[in-house]
C-alpha cells in the first residue's frame, strides 16, 4: 500500500529494508541517498530503530531502514503495506541465522496472505572476498534459500515469491546496480516500458552501443535499451554522472550570459548551467504548465527547469565516447556511442536527444497527474 502525504498528496511506496545487525543495510542506503563516500561508511552507528526517509527518483518512496532485531510483529504494520522487501545478507558472516530470519519473513508474508511482494536479497560486503571465493558463497546462500523455501509443507515459497539475487558492495557501482532494478521492479511496468520503448527507438538511430537513463541524484538507471547491461559499461556511464555532479558544484554562480556570448567548443558543461547544445534551439522556452494539483508549483519547476539543458561528453577511449544530456531537472541520458560516429552524427543525435527529452517529460508529466503513460 502507498503512503499519502497530507501536505502535498504525492503517493509513496514503501520498502522495507531490513537484515541481521551489521550486515551494511545503513551503510549501503546512506551512500546511495546521501551520497556518502563509502570509506566512511565505517562511522556510521549501528541503527537501533526503525528509521523512515522518504526518497524521490522517478517514483516517491518511503524507505524503513530496520534495525537487525525486528520482526514482523513490531513493525507497527501489516507487511501488506510495503511493495518491496530489500534483505541485506553479510557475506562474511556465518549464513544460518540470516537465511533463517528471511525464511521467517516470507512465510510471514505468505501466512498473511500477502501475494506479489517482491523479496530482493542483497549478498553484501562483496569486497571482502576474492571473485573465485565470493562468487562460491553468492552461489551457495541462493542454493540454501532454495531449498529452505522449497521444504515448505503447504507449497514450495520460492515458486510463490520469486526472489533476485544481489551481490553488492559500497566499493563498487553493485549497489547502485542493484537498487536500479530494485526501483524499476516497483515502478508502472507501464511506465518503464514507455520510457523502455523511447530508448529502443533512439539508441540504434543514433548507432549508439548503449544508453541509460539515469537518476542523476541516486545515480540508479531507471530504463536502459534492450540490449544486455555490460557491468563495464554501467559503472563506466556511472562514474561519469558522478563526475558532472562533482564540477557542477563550481558553475552554479555563474551569471547568465547571451547565448552569442557563450563559447560553443566547451565540452564540459554543468547540468545548472548548461551550454545550449542543440541545433534547433533549446527544446522548452517556456516552463511547462502544472497540470495537476499532485505536485507542487516548486517541485514542477524542480523537475522540469525553465531554460536550456547540460549536456557534456568526454572520450573514454579512442573509440569510445561518453555522452551525458539533461533530460529532466533529476534525470540525465548516458549513452556510449563510437567516437567517429559521434564526431560525423553529432547534430543528428543532439536533433534526435531533444525530440528523446521531450517525450521523456511528457510521460514524467502524465504520472504525475496520476494518470498512464500509452
Amino acid at each position: 500500500m502507498d503512503k499519502q502525504t497530507p501536505a502535498t498528496g504525492i503517493q509513496r511506496k514503501k520498502v522495507l529494508v531490513c537484515g541481521l545487525r551489521k550486515s551494511g543495510k545503513t551503510s549501503a542506503l546512506r551512500v546511495l541517498t546521501h551520497g556518502i563516500a563509502p570509506k566512511d561508511t565505517f562511522y556510521i552507528e549501528t541503527t537501533t530503530q526503525i528509521v523512515k526517509e522518504d526518497v524521490d527518483t522517478i517514483i516517491p518512496l518511503e524507505v524503513w531502514d530496520c534495525p537487525g532485531s525486528t520482526t514482523v510483529e513490531n513493525l507497527g504494520v501489516p507487511l501488506s503495506q510495503f511493495s518491496s522487501v530489500v534483505f541485506f545478507i553479510d557475506i562474511q558472516d556465518d549464513y544460518h541465522l540470516p537465511i533463517k530470519r528471511f525464511y521467517e519473513l516470507v512465510v510471514a508474508a505468505y501466512e498473511a496472505g500477502v501475494s506479489n511482494l517482491p523479496f530482493e536479497v542483497l549478498v553484501h560486503k562483496a569486497e571482502a572476498h576474492s571473485e573465485d571465493y565470493r562468487v562460491d558463497n553468492f552461489k551457495e546462500i541462493q542454493s540454501r534459500i532454495e531449498d529452505e523455501l522449497y521444504d515448505y509443507p503447504s507449497e514450495p515459497l520460492h515458486t510463490f515469491y520469486p526472489i533476485n539475487y544481489y551481490m553488492t558492495s559500497v566499493y563498487d557501482h553493485t549497489t547502485h546496480e542493484a537498487f536500479s532494478r530494485i526501483v524499476q521492479r516497483i515502478t508502472s511496468q507501464v511506465h518503464i516500458a514507455a520510457l523502455e520503448n523511447l530508448m529502443n527507438v533512439l539508441t540504434p538511430n543514433c548507432s549508439m552501443a548503449k544508453s541509460f537513463l539515469f537518476d542523476v541524484n541516486l545515480r540508479i538507471y531507471v530504463a536502459t535499451d534492450a540490449s544486455p547491461v555490460d557491468p563495464g559499461s554501467y559503472e563506466a556511464c556511472s562514474e561519469y554522472v558522478q563526475t558532472i555532479l562533482t564540477f557542477a558544484k563550481l558553475y552554479q554562480n555563474i551569471p547568465t550570459h547571451p547565448r552569442s556570448q557563450i563559447s560553443m567548443s566547451s565540452t564540459l558543461t554543468s547540468p545548472t548551467t548548461p551550454t545550449p547544445q542543440y541545433p534547433s534551439g533549446p527544446p522548452l522556452q517556456h516552463k511547462p504548465e502544472v497540470v495537476s494539483e499532485v505536485h507542487s508549483a516548486s517541485s514542477q519547476e524542480e523537475l522540469f527547469p525553465e531554460g536550456e539543458w547540460a549536456s557534456s561528453f568526454a572520450q573514454l577511449a579512442p573509440e569510445t565516447t561518453l555522452a551525458y544530456w539533461q533530460i529532466t531537472g533529476s534525470l540525465a541520458l548516458v549513452s556510449l556511442v563510437r567516437s567517429d560516429v559521434f564526431e560525423t552524427k553529432r547534430g543528428l543525435i543532439e536533433y534526435n536527444v531533444a525530440f528523446f527529452r521531450d517525450a521523456v517529460q511528457k510521460i514524467q508529466r502524465i504520472v504525475m497527474s496520476g494518470g498512464k503513460p500509452t
